[in-house]
């Protein structure tokens, strides 16, 4: 009777195959914002603990599976050509996955110790931090049908820089809430990623235009809503 897809590239995608327009509702999956927005009295100080630990960084995080479809050892590189020039850059990268032990490899291998960090899975709690904590978020998939950590990036008012990816593209307005690059361009990526590094202060604008945007677009509250809309529609029409 009806077909929820998370984000519009995957509609144009069903469009092409011949689906009816009417038939298709774009509803993002909904994300806790009052989770990612706001951090208790604990979580605060643990931030602030963090940020003396990490003091004089550029932190960039990373957080998903840790598998091919992320194009992790991409991201490393990129991380690696940044750091020639700009040495304060740290990479934190949240998750886990099978590509766990073959990440760790590169890094011994490209001595990258010092400035990539695998800090494995991550409790809500503690991932609601790094995220406040974050100067921008990584995400160079191959493929990417939403991209839920964006959003909860920029809830805590963290930009993004992501591939062009349906799900990413989708979510991100280049030069306003983030950068959005070619899929598998190591020299772009690397490229936007110095001059992140080199405008700190408008890094932190796109964050804050972020958190705006996102818990305007994407907060639980509404999501759900639309959500019950559809099934309403969908029951008085059968």
């Amino acid at each position: 009777d009806a077909l929820r897809v998370v984000s519009a590239g995957i509609r144009d995608k069903l469009l092409k195959y011949g689906i009816a327009p009417e038939k298709i509702s774009v509803i993002n999956t909904p994300i806790n914002d009052t989770v990612f927005g706001i951090l208790t009295d604990a979580q605060k100080l643990f931030l602030e603990e963090l940020r003396y630990k990490y003091k004089h960084k550029f932190i960039v995080l990373f957080c998903g599976r840790l598998v091919a479809a992320k194009n992790l050892i991409l991201t490393l590189d990129v991380i690696r050509r940044a750091h020639t020039d700009k040495p304060n850059i740290q990479l934190l990268m949240i998750g886990d996955g099978e590509l766990r032990d073959r990440l760790k490899q590169y890094i011994s291998e490209g001595r990258m110790e010092q400035y990539v960090t695998l800090l494995g899975s991550q409790h809500q709690d503690k991932l609601v931090i790094y995220y406040h904590l974050a100067q921008v978020l990584v995400l160079f998939s191959t493929n990417e049908s939403f991209g839920k950590t964006i959003i909860e990036a920029g809830m805590a008012g963290t930009p993004s820089l992501v591939s062009a990816t349906t799900g990413a593209a989708d979510i991100v307005t280049d030069g306003i809430t983030g950068f959005i690059v070619p899929i598998n361009d190591r020299n772009a990526a690397a490229d936007v990623l110095n001059e992140m590094i080199n405008q700190p202060e408008q890094t932190k604008q796109l964050g804050g235009w972020a958190r705006e945007r996102y818990l305007e677009n994407y907060a639980s509250k509404r999501t759900i809503e639309r959500i019950v809309s559809l099934w309403k529609r969908i029951h008085k029409s059968v």
